[in-house]
């Protein structure tokens, strides 16, 4: 466990850009703590995919944003769904 670094990030919600996740993301995680951010798109939706990844620059920061941000809702759209950050089954970027 002490070599994750990389946290997939669930239930994003569809509409959901870069840029409002981004928005999310600030209030957990300071952009010098990651080196890397991807948000899937879907153009036969014109949609996310409802998942992204976030490279963090060590370990224990990606622990840290596993707890804070499971369970945490999303600020930038109305939805009901809730955030779920797990350790990514590839690691790095």
């Amino acid at each position: 466990v002490a070599d994750i670094t990389t946290v997939m990030l669930r239930h994003v919600p569809r509409r959901y850009t870069e840029d409002a996740l981004i928005k999310d993301l600030d209030a957990f995680i300071r952009k010098e703590e990651y080196n890397f951010l991807y948000l899937p798109w879907d153009n036969r939706r014109s949609s996310n995919c409802g998942y992204a990844f976030i490279n963090c620059v060590d370990a224990r920061t990606a622990a840290r944003l596993v707890v804070e941000l499971t369970g945490k809702r999303w600020g930038q759209a109305q939805s009901a769904k809730e955030m779920k950050a797990v350790p990514a089954h590839v690691q790095g970027i």
